[in-house]
């Protein structure tokens, strides 16, 4: 039992080492955003407040796309590790659509008016696309996570050096510009209704930033980013200073995560985020095991805020617009991380696989 524990005390701290301190605070801080974004009104708020969330608000979903594919690019080409990945997320995919659909229809039987009526196409569409206005919406990322998951796995098998890496990594962020810019995505999308245009009208939309992630990948894991991060840090700044004056270039119609404007922020946030020192000694290391703890039941929140929002909103404030203050918000985001904490608890791993 002593060598048991031994080995799991190593396993762990062998993760606290690993694992990154500002990457964390960026998953922590997009958490957040991400319930704002669906919750948050910013009539009444302090002005830098309403800024930090123009800004981080729009980022939030790309730099989670980013930092899927810079932290796990290398691994994608181990059949074991992307049947793990997929499993993983699946199981919530499919499971919180219902989870939702139960929710709603029990509740909505004792005559709770705010919350919405579904029907088993709403559950439907929700796994066919996953994206249900009705249901969760926000699993069109998880849809297209899956997607670009398994694309990445059929290049990486290809692509085994760094250079063509970089190339596929290229084409990926040009492709996608390319069908943006050009008005094809909005052109061959934009006429079909909710349920798939979001979903798939956001493929092109996500392709710069799953070819960026596995770019960045290439340098994460041999600690090359981190020795060029200030140069990175700054040009990537200049280049967002300059897209943000010549807007009427970068600006383009889409499906809400286009153009070369919010494509160059986030990444500017992901390596900036890299730059943060890791630091030395017990505070530091303690500082880097609660980011790490808090961080870790990220993916939970964004599953299920949607839920808890709409139920916070529907017992009290009784109405359907998005009339949360950031308070309100720092309530639902915490709810749902205590939710998640609960779950990950369960000695089934279909169970964890929901919050984790």
């Amino acid at each position: 039992m002593g060598e048991i524990r031994l080995s799991q005390e190593n396993i762990a701290e062998k993760k606290s080492r690993d694992f990154h301190t500002g990457i964390g605070l960026l998953r922590i801080w997009m958490s957040l955003e991400v319930v704002m974004v669906h919750f948050f009104s910013a009539d009444s708020a302090p002005g830098l407040l309403a800024a930090l969330h123009a800004t981080g608000g729009m980022a939030a979903v790309p730099a989670f796309m980013t930092l899927a594919f810079c932290l796990t690019g290398n691994r994608l080409s181990d059949d074991r590790y992307v049947r793990r990945r997929l499993t993983r997320l699946l199981i919530p995919y499919l499971a919180w659509p219902v989870i939702f659909y139960l929710v709603y229809a029990v509740v909505g039987c004792f005559g709770q008016q705010a919350l919405p009526e579904v029907h088993m196409s709403d559950l439907l569409w929700q796994w066919a696309t996953g994206s249900s206005g009705v249901l969760n919406s926000p699993l069109w990322f998880t849809a297209n996570l899956i997607l670009f998951t398994i694309i990445l796995r059929g290049l990486g098998k290809k692509a085994r050096t760094p250079v063509s890496v970089i190339c596929s990594g290229v084409f990926l962020i040009a492709a996608g510009l390319a069908l943006q810019y050009s008005g094809f995505n909005l052109l061959f999308w934009g006429n079909f209704g909710f349920e798939l245009k979001y979903t798939a009208g956001r493929i092109a939309e996500m392709m710069p930033y799953v070819g960026a992630g596995w770019i960045l990948n290439q340098y994460w894991e041999n600690e090359r980013l981190c020795r060029y991060r200030l140069p990175i840090a700054l040009g990537g700044g200049m280049l967002f200073l300059l897209y943000k004056k010549y807007l009427g270039f970068t600006y383009v119609e889409g499906f809400g995560y286009q153009g070369i404007r919010l494509f160059c922020l986030t990444l500017l946030l992901c390596i900036a985020a890299s730059a943060v020192p890791q630091g030395h000694g017990r505070a530091c290391l303690a500082f880097r095991r609660l980011v790490m703890y808090v961080s870790r039941y990220t993916p939970g929140i964004y599953y299920m805020h949607v839920l808890v929002g709409t139920l916070f909103r529907a017992v009290f404030d009784g109405d359907s617009g998005k009339s949360g203050s950031f308070f309100t918000c720092v309530v639902i985001w915490m709810v749902c991380w205590a939710i998640s904490l609960a779950i990950s608890k369960s000695r089934f791993q279909f169970f964890r696989y929901l919050a984790e």
